[in-house]
């Protein structure tokens, strides 16, 4: 049995155990082209998920990127309004 994407082959080492128990025990979760099985799903909709699934990583990355900017701005802001405000009381 191997992957269909070509990462992993188990019919090329040999195993200590068990075949079956190799492929079934194997976490295979984090790795490279992983993807948790859903049945009757076909690999190029495996391969579209796989695709939407990253872009959505990506989209999460970049906003909080910019959640981490909008925080900076209103604190720099509000430290601007307080100086102000302070400087202008004396």
């Amino acid at each position: 049995m191997k992957c269909w994407m070509g990462v992993w082959d188990e019919g090329v080492a040999p195993h200590p155990v068990s075949r079956i128990d190799t492929i079934a025990g194997t976490h295979r979760k984090g790795r490279c082209f992983f993807f948790p099985h859903r049945s009757n799903m076909l690999f190029p909709a495996v391969r579209e998920m796989q695709k939407r699934q990253e872009e959505y990583e990506q989209m999460k990355r970049s906003n909080l990127y910019t959640r981490i900017g909008l925080y900076i701005a209103a604190i720099a802001l509000i430290f601007d309004a307080f100086v102000r405000l302070v400087l202008n009381c004396q």
